[in-house]
């Protein structure tokens, strides 16, 4: 991939980013942390109201993708590690309902949410 491909890949995944934080900020959800790395990973977003954890995989697409290429098993494990380092490194959340979601961005909207991917 070029620089510049490379760099534009990036600045959609941010662009897209800043979509689903507006969004589940709206739905009454908290921004806890954006791209918190781990060894395993990276997760996107991480949100929560009063009983729920959500751990969000935002993709941004310039069309809407088929969203069986999106999420593999590989992939999956990785995001499932990724949140045993923050509930580990972060107390406080384990009597709450956590959930992997996978949001979708296309041209500047939301065009998918799908909940509990893993």
């Amino acid at each position: 991939m070029l620089q510049s491909q490379r760099r534009a890949s990036y600045e959609l995944g941010l662009l897209a980013e800043e979509v689903v934080v507006k969004y589940i900020s709206n739905a009454g959800y908290i921004i806890l942390a954006r791209r918190y790395k781990t060894k395993y990973g990276e997760i996107d977003i991480i949100a929560a109201n009063d009983d729920e954890l959500l751990f969000l995989e935002v993709k941004g697409r310039k069309k809407a993708p088929d969203l069986d290429s999106i999420i593999n098993p590989t992939n999956l494990q990785r995001h499932r590690d990724a949140i045993s380092c923050f509930l580990a490194s972060n107390q406080g959340y384990e009597n709450m309902i956590c959930r992997l979601d996978l949001v979708i961005v296309c041209q500047g909207k939301v065009v998918a949410h799908v909940r509990n991917i893993g």
